[in-house]
Parts: structure tokens; sequence; C-alpha cells
């Protein structure tokens, strides 16, 4: 099954990205490419995104019950029988709770009732109660059964989790806290923060158009992080690769208003070869058509092109180390429209590029982006 991918037209879908080709940029855009092997079997004739985040938490969750959740010490403040911790004096005495054989104290208590299992235990609910579309039920009832069978068995695990009001804000404030080996814990809170995102569609009619909807508000960004942390894990030592860098232009005296200033540039990529000093500007874009008839032919998008020619020319004013730069614009290809088009622009190399994000074999995709940067230098 496939994630549809549109134009401005909700009813103008074109051509079909897998959806274990959305999950495999996922995890590229989260940082989290190394567990993709171990979940590879997950990935397979999920109906869409949506069931595959479900499937692939639910796989998590239970292996994480059966290693042992992770929990943590808490502050608790209780009257009881015994001493233990810290006896809180004042609230004894105010309490008059020594003439009744106890005492106040204060302690730490380990507990699993913790806010990153809450989270999580709070998202599966969710997606319990929200049920899943007609597509996902039809296209593979027995797997269908399953999955809701699996969900329910995993509650069951869950019952002295509490359920809490999920916000991206609780969901942030955990991911801060976690530790470099924890990562299985960050991809389940990553699903859970694209699940419990509320534009995220429910079951009902044009089940399949609000999934649509849904990926394309995402797909640029998703596209942009996948690009820029593939160069980061595939390029090696060759290569420092930055992404979303502030540039500034290049001015002289300014005057008039005081504190008017030209808007910061963040190119979306630049690759820079270290023994040479080359950089490679990349500028992602995901539309659903890349060329426009002018008039005098296909043209491409000229806002694009301005916005890449402003990129290279501020590397040439800003950084003397820089002996050549080279510009491309990167379009993942929501439609069949192969282009790869190279030119020169004062002197920089220049390429339009659709990434085809529809081959059955994702390594195919990504040999096509390393072609992509050998080629241009």
């Amino acid at each position: 099954m496939t994630v549809e991918s549109g134009g401005k037209d909700r009813g103008d879908v074109v051509e079909k990205i897998p959806v274990r080709n959305w999950w495999h940029m996922l995890l590229y855009a989260w940082d989290l490419v190394d567990l993709r092997d171990r979940l590879e079997a997950e990935v397979e004739d999920a109906p869409d995104l949506k069931a595959l985040l479900t499937k692939i938490l639910v796989f998590l969750m239970k292996h994480q019950v059966r290693r042992g959740l992770r929990g943590d010490y808490v502050e608790r403040s209780e009257e009881l029988r015994g001493v233990r911790g810290r006896i809180d004096f004042g609230e004894t005495l105010r309490g008059l709770s020594m003439y009744r054989g106890r005492l106040h104290c204060e302690f730490e208590e380990f507990t699993l009732n913790v806010p990153r299992n809450q989270i999580i235990r709070s998202t599966l609910n969710d997606s319990l109660n929200r049920g899943f579309t007609q597509t996902e039920r039809e296209s593979n009832r027995d797997k269908h059964k399953r999955l809701v069978s699996d969900l329910e068995a995993l509650l069951r695990m869950l019952y002295e989790i509490d359920r809490v009001r999920v916000t991206r804000r609780l969901i942030a404030s955990e991911l801060r806290l976690l530790g470099r080996n924890e990562r299985e814990y960050k991809l389940m809170l990553k699903i859970c923060e694209m699940l419990q995102d509320p534009s995220m569609p429910d079951s009902g009619v044009s089940s399949e158009l609000e999934v649509v909807d849904w990926m394309q508000q995402r797909e640029p960004r998703i596209f942009e992080l996948f690009v820029a942390n593939f160069y980061k894990l595939r390029l090696g030592n060759d290569w420092s690769v930055s992404a979303q860098e502030w540039r500034y232009w290049v001015t002289k005296e300014e005057r008039g208003n005081p504190g008017v200033r030209l808007p910061v540039m963040r190119p979306d990529v630049v690759l820079t070869r270290r023994d040479s000093g080359a950089v490679v500007v990349i500028d992602t874009k995901f539309y659903s058509s890349v060329l426009y008839d002018s008039g005098s032919g296909p043209t491409v998008n000229p806002d694009h092109v301005y916005q890449l020619y402003a990129y290279l020319q501020s590397l040439d004013g800003n950084d003397v180390r820089v002996r050549d730069s080279s510009g491309i614009l990167l379009y993942g290809e929501p439609e069949k429209e192969d282009v790869d088009f190279c030119t020169e622009i004062d002197g920089h190399p220049f390429r339009v590029y659709t990434l085809d994000l529809t081959k059955e074999k994702w390594e195919d995709i990504e040999k096509d982006l390393l072609e992509l940067v050998k080629e241009t230098v």
C-alpha cells in the first residue's frame, strides 16, 4: 500500500510513494536510521502511514515491556506508621500524626508510572479508541484483527500506567531527558508525536484523502531533514554537512531607518569538501510539479532559482575559503516528472534534479543521492 501525494487539488493524485519509503525517510529525519534493520519486517504490507506507525509503536513497546520498562524515582509525601526517608516534623505536628502512631515522611519511590510511559500508553489507547480507517480494515482483515488484538493485549499489560493528556510540550520535555542509550524510547515518542497530531485523520469518510492532506503538510520538512541527515551519515569524513545554518548578506554601510535588517538566509543543506573547500548548496523542495509552461517551453520555478542563486552569492562574499560552489535544486518527486537539468550561472554549476521516491528498492534512492553529489562536484 502507498501514501498518495497530489497537487493543490486533493483529487489530483498523479503518483504514489510507497509507505516503506516514507518510513525510511522518517528514520533519517529523526536520526534513528540505525534501528531500521530490526524493524524491516514490521514495515511490510502496512495500508498507510498511520497504521504503520501504530504497528511499529506496538512492536517496540511490547519489546520494551519484555525487557523491562524504564522508570524513575519520584518524590512522595505520605503519613506512615514507620520511618521512611525524611520525617516532615512540621506536617507531623500540624496533623497530630504522632497521636495516631504515625509520622509524615518524605521519600523517593521508584515507579514505572512516569511521563514517557504515560505518553505511549495514552497514544496507544487513543489509537484503539479512534479505530482505523476503512482502507486499513479492508486491506487485510486478518492483519487488522491481529493489530487490534495486540493493542488490546498491550494495554492490559500497561494497566498501572496512567493516561494523560498528550501535548507537544510534554513530548518535547521527555525527549530532552532521554539518554544516548534510549533510542527506542526516542523513536516511540517521535511516533507518538505524529499519531497525536490533532490534524492527523481519524476514521471516517474520505479517509484516504485525509491521510494525503495530513502527509502533504509535513512532506517538505520530512524530505528536507531526510536529505540533510542522509548526507551527514553517508558522506563520511570527507565532507562537513550543515543544515539550516544562518547565512548573512554581504552589506556595506547601512543608512536610513535604524534597526531595520535584511532577512537572514537559511539554506537547507550545505556540503563542504574538507580537502578542496568545494561547496554544494542543496535547496530541497516538495512540489506536485517541478516545471511549468511559461509559453516558451518547460520552465523551472523562478523563485526557487533566485533563492538558490542568492545562497551561492552569499557564500562567495562571506567565506574566502570557498574555492567554488555549486547549487542543486533537489525536488522530492511526487509525480512522474523526471528532470535532470544542468547549467552554469555566474560561474556556479547549477543543477535541477528530481529524486524518484517511488522506486521499489530503497537502496536505489540512496544510491541516487550519493551519485548526485559525486556528479555535481
